[in-house]
Parts: C-alpha cells; structure tokens; sequence
C-alpha cells in the first residue's frame, strides 16, 4: 500500500534488487560479466520477466511459471502478487508477451506447466506471438517454450531444460542435460548474511523505510500545492487522480424494489440500486409515511455491508424520529459484494477484494474513486425522488472502508451533503504508510495520491464542522 501510495511499486524495489544483483555478478572475478543468464519460478518468474525486458546485460532468460497473458490471467484466476501489477498496465496495452519483445531476439525460454493456475493457454498464445516477431527478425530458434505435465513448480524437466538452454546460449553447447543426484546445502550454508536476514544487519533499511521516507518527501510540495491553489483545482486534481469521471458524465441511477415492509412506524423498502452496467448495490430504505419540512435523509454506507444496518440504525440518535428517513447501501465489494472473502493468511493483510482493486488498478482506476462516484451517484438520485426532494438536508454516515470514499464525496458535493460522519475510518494515508502491520487498506489506495493530497485536505476544504471525525485508527493485525 505505502509503494502505491507514495507513485512507486513493489516491482521496482525488486527490479532495482535484481539489477544491483547482476553489479555483484560482475564484480566477482570468477564470473564472466559478458554472460548473464537469468532463471526464476513464480515471483521469481515474475523478476526474471522485468529483468529480461529492463536489463540489456540478461543476455539468456528463462522465466517460471509466470508467462502466460493478461487476457487469460484477469477474467479467470485473477491479479495475483503486487509486483506483478503495473498501474495502467491494461489501459496502456502492455501483455506478458512484451517483456519478450523488448528483448528480442536475445535468447529466451519460457517454462510452463500444465496444471499452473498461470494459464497454459496464455503461455502458449504469447508464445506463438513471440515465435512470430523472432521468426520475422530471422531468429526463429532464439525462443522456445517448454510444458511440463506438473502443478505450480520448478519441475524436473524444467530444471534440465533451462540448463540446457542456458549452456546451449552461454557456453557454445548444445547437448541434453540430465539432473542426477545432488546433495542439498544445509541451513547454515545457505546463509548470506550472519542471522539470514539483511533486515538484521547494521545500517539496513526496509520498503517500509523508503516509502515513509518518500511520503516525508512529498508532504511539503503537497502542502504547497493547496496553499497555492484554489479550491475548484484542488479539488479537480482529486478527481483526477482518483481517475473519478466528471459528475456530469456519470450514469443515472435506477432501482429494483425487491419487496416491502413496515418497520417502526415506517414503510420499508428493500431494493438494488443499479449506478453502472453490471453494478447493483443492495439496499434498505426506511422511509417516513409522511415526509415533511423537517424531514432529514440519513444516507448510511457500513463498511462491512447491510450485515451492520440493524446494528447502526438502533444506536441513532434520532431513530425514534419518524420524519427522518435511514437508507443503508452497501457499496461495490462491502458485505455480500466482496469478490473473495480472505479471513486469515497472507491475503488478510491486503483485504479480501484484492483482485477486484488489482483489475481496477490495471486498468488505472480506483475503488475509491468507483465508490465516491457511487455516493454521489445516489446523493443525485435522491433529490430527483419525490419523497424526499431537492431541499431535503442529507447526512452522511460512513465506517471502516467506506469512510474514505464518503470523505471523497463530502469534499466534492459540499452543497447536497449537508454533514458527513466518519466512524472508525483511518485518519490518513500518510499514517497508513508508516504503519507496518496495517491491515485491509489496499481497497482505499490510490496510486500516487501522496504526491498531491493526503486525507485531512479533503477535511481542511471543507467548512468547518461539515465533518465529524469518530474513532479514527489504522487497524493493524
């Protein structure tokens, strides 16, 4: 979350690693610097393929188990690991078969297995595009593809087939090779560093560190750019960095009423709002029986979805006000919407909506500005209904993850929100940057946000007591 926020990735602090690597390489004297080759499997597929394209002294590649194309990997398995995604990497074109092509014809072997959640068809359509350009340029021979019949792993034939490859390239010899018994290093030996981690060592700094430090970094020409400039621009590099389209341009809402009920002196009304093709967002509406001149709309978004309405509406404080109206939504990817519910392992960390904020990412957009274009989608929607009406005061209510896009909204639409309240939301970007065990909050990242807005600017353009702020923390595990 801190790389995406501060406009860098996971993948260039490897990448970087990589290519200060291949210095170390060339600086040992028993190794002969002219000839590189470069080999990894899955994340180190993933290294291998950005070295190969990025690094002309990778004179040989063989990535593992990664190659397959965005086409095959995005409907069906879906982004994986965070260095793997590039911001705007679908909108601008680029498929695995070009970190292929930004090589050739330099030599280059693609290992793959069968039953791989990295699709074999990818695999196999990339390569025949690669296959291709080589063949067009006159080095047919110079990519190759080999399938073993295995799961996700650096299989036996693989081994002996990138060892081929790389002495048939490197070494001037074009011979099977045949892998035979071999005696694993123990623990100890495998060390490079005195206690195996680099993290240990004196003087030694981790992503986090350089990601707080470019947040510091970017925190005083962030502030000069709101000093400097006025609302209405401000307000619309927000916009455009949180890749929001102009309200204008953003499609009408319809409903689908589901079913109706009366509950505390109030008709209710369950029903999907429908605010893009192929979004619906569940919906309860409790509606006053006679809306009148004191009529006021609670607009209530839980993080966790409609699970939390019950629970929200009976510690309001005006419940028992029956000329107030409370419509819970449950935006895209809270409650029964998330994509994949990730509760424990690694996946918790980042929240269980990972690939659907990774397709989103790809295509250089964010949830956060899909889910302000939401709320201010439905605030619209409002005023045109005839029970509630233009002039009818709308307080917004949000938690945990849906409070950053409330805030969004806020600042956007200070006329029709009336107030905006924030519970248990986090009370920064800058903070979540330097919190190391920040949990669920890759669903609220915007690429590069800190280069021009943290969150309490929207708060600070807004006039006073417009926001009220509760329980505000990065949760951490």
């Amino acid at each position: 979350m801190g790389a995406i926020l501060t406009g860098t990735s996971t993948a260039q602090y490897r990448i970087w690693d990589g290519m200060r690597g291949i210095d170390y390489l060339q600086s040992r004297p028993e190794i002969d610097g002219e000839r590189i080759g470069a080999t990894g499997i899955s994340g180190g597929g993933t290294l291998t393929s950005y070295l190969m394209a990025l690094d002309d002294r990778v004179d040989v590649a063989a990535p593992a188990c990664f190659i397959t194309s965005l086409k095959w990997l995005v409907p069906n398995m879906g982004p994986q690991d965070g260095e793997q995604n590039t911001y705007g990497q679908v909108k601008q074109g680029i498929e695995h078969a070009d970190f292929i092509h930004m090589r050739a014809p330099k030599p280059t072997l693609i290992l793959a297995t069968t039953r791989d959640a990295f699709d074999i068809g990818g695999s196999w359509d990339t390569f025949r595009e690669a296959k291709r350009l080589y063949t067009r340029q006159g080095y047919p021979e110079r990519i190759s593809l080999i399938e073993a019949d295995d799961v996700h792993a650096y299989s036996l034939r693989n081994r002996e087939g990138v060892v081929s490859w790389m002495q048939r390239w490197l070494r001037g010899i074009d011979e099977p090779v045949r892998e035979g018994t071999m005696t694993a290093l123990t623990p100890e030996e495998y060390l490079c560093t005195p206690e195996g981690q680099v993290y240990r060592m004196e003087g030694a700094k981790s992503v986090i560190d350089f990601n707080m430090e470019r947040a510091a970094s970017l925190k005083e020409e962030r502030n000069a750019f709101w000093a400097d400039n006025d609302r209405a621009t401000t307000l619309a590099k927000v916009r455009e960095i949180a890749a929001m389209r102009p309200s204008n341009k953003l499609p009408s809402v319809t409903k689908t009423l589901l079913a109706e009920d009366e509950e505390g002196g109030r008709t209710v009304h369950y029903l999907l709002l429908h605010t893009d093709e192929g979004i619906a967002l569940p919906t309860k509406a409790l509606l006053p029986r006679q809306p009148g001149e004191d009529t006021v709309v609670h607009l209530i978004f839980p993080g966790e979805g409609l699970a939390k309405a019950d629970a929200l509406l009976a510690q309001h404080p005006d419940l028992d006000n029956l000329a107030h109206a409370f419509i819970f939504v449950a935006l895209r990817g809270t409650g029964i919407a998330q994509s994949k519910k990730y509760a424990a392992g690694g996946w918790a960390y980042v929240g269980s909506d990972f690939q659907d904020y990774f397709r989103a990412y790809l295509n250089a957009r964010s949830y956060v500005g899909m889910r302000t274009e939401e709320i201010l989608q439905i605030v619209g929607y409002l005023r045109t209904e005839t029970e509630v009406g233009w002039d009818t005061p709308i307080h917004v209510y949000a938690t945990g993850e849906a409070t950053v896009p409330a805030l969004h909204a806020a600042a956007m639409a200070p006329e029709p929100i009336t107030h905006t309240t924030l519970v248990k939301g986090i009370p920064s970007w800058e903070v979540v940057v330097a919190a190391p065990r920040a949990k669920g909050q890759l669903i609220n990242a915007v690429h590069n946000a800190l280069a021009w807005y943290d969150l309490p600017d929207l708060v600070a353009s807004l006039p006073k007591g417009k926001v009220t702020l509760v329980d505000m923390a990065v949760p951490v595990f």
